[in-house]
């Protein structure tokens, strides 16, 4: 019997709602959000507050951002350019160093002071390997660094 009357409350609160409620769309949501963004002259896009970088040849061109749940698709001239994973929480930016690389070989002085190179560390073998070259070249061993990731960089 309670349980009767529970139902019957809800069916008539939910038949109020019905009356207001609209039609659903014709078509499906899309399952990502789309910005239209300018590629820095350090070659990175700001998207939803975080910092992506993205290849240097797009410096100064506009990109269409996709930005899905998980991920980000960078389109250029209707071409897919690069699929990133998105950012979230804290992290604040996602620095591929093959797309920096270039810069920071020509200044390698720069690396020292680089706002994200912490990014540049690709693994726990790169961090090790230039605390390494400290130890061995002290000052020196930032553009050592730099070099060793430039050559190791595919299609320079």
């Amino acid at each position: 019997m309670i349980e009767r009357e529970h139902n019957a409350l809800l069916g008539e609160k939910l038949a109020a709602e019905r009356r207001h409620l609209r039609a659903l769309p014709a078509v499906a949501l899309p399952a990502y959000t789309t910005f239209t963004v300018k590629v820095r002259r350090w070659s990175t896009i700001r998207v939803v507050d975080h910092t992506y970088s993205v290849p240097a040849r797009l410096i100064g061109e506009r990109v269409r951002v996709r930005l899905h749940h998980d991920h980000l698709e960078v389109y250029f001239a209707d071409q897919l350019v690069e699929r990133l994973p998105r950012l979230r929480g804290q992290r604040w930016a996602r620095i591929d160093y093959h797309h920096v690389i270039w810069s920071l070989v020509k200044k390698p002085g720069a690396f020292a002071r680089y706002r994200w190179r912490e990014e540049l560390f690709p693994s726990l073998v790169f961090r090790r390997g230039y605390d390494a070259l400290r130890g061995f070249h002290g000052e020196r061993a930032d553009a050592e660094y730099v070099r060793i990731l430039y050559r190791i960089t595919p299609g320079r």
